[in-house]
This record gives C-alpha cells, sequence and structure tokens, in this order.
C-alpha cells in the first residue's frame, strides 16, 4: 500500500507542462508544492501499469463464492474449501466481505 495519494491526470499534466516549459524540478517543486522527486519522476500524463501477482479470484468468483458460504453458514471453512481448494484463499475473501468465524 503507498504512503502517499495517487496524483491525478491533470497534477502529472501540469508537470509534464512545467518540464516542457524548461521548468527544473526544484522549480516544479516549488510551484505545485510536490515533492521533488515526484517532480523528476512523471514524465508521462498516463499511469504507468505496475508489476504484481494477479487476483486468483475476479469478482464474479468471489460474488459466487460468498453465496455459496452465506448458503452453507454452518459448514466449516475446510468443507467449503473443497469446492474452492485453497483454505488461505477461503478464509481471505470470507474475512475481505466481513464474515468471521465465531463459536
Amino acid at each position: 500500500m503507498t504512503k502517499t495519494r495517487e496524483l491525478t491526470d491533470f497534477e502529472r499534466g501540469m508537470i509534464v507542462g512545467l518540464h516542457k516549459g524548461n521548468h527544473t524540478a526544484t522549480d516544479i517543486e516549488k510551484i505545485l508544492k510536490l515533492p521533488r522527486t515526484t517532480c523528476e519522476r512523471s514524465q508521462t500524463v498516463s499511469n504507468v501499469s505496475r508489476s504484481g501477482r494477479p487476483p486468483l479470484l475476479k469478482a464474479i468468483d468471489k460474488r459466487h463464492f460468498i453465496r455459496t458460504a452465506v448458503a452453507n453458514r454452518k459448514n466449516a471453512a475446510e468443507e467449503i474449501t473443497e469446492k474452492f481448494n485453497s483454505l488461505g484463499l477461503v478464509r481471505h475473501v470470507l474475512h475481505e466481505q466481513g464474515y468471521f468465524s465465531r463459536i
């Protein structure tokens, strides 16, 4: 998770425009009140694709899984997992949707 917010397209466009206007990163930092490193790295207006592991379940799969879990509320996570292969994934999805085990 990032420590700061993502720049808007407008902010990124301002940085690119100022770069094309022959302003230095230090000048841009003072004008836009953004960190200098952000002003140095933002050379394009569009977001750069990020690497990372793709999610195991799509949104429709999560909805199907939650429906199955809610319909079989008294079954243990292990029993529901037989349909979905991974116990860690089952618990992660259930916790993400606000379902926790109770005794």
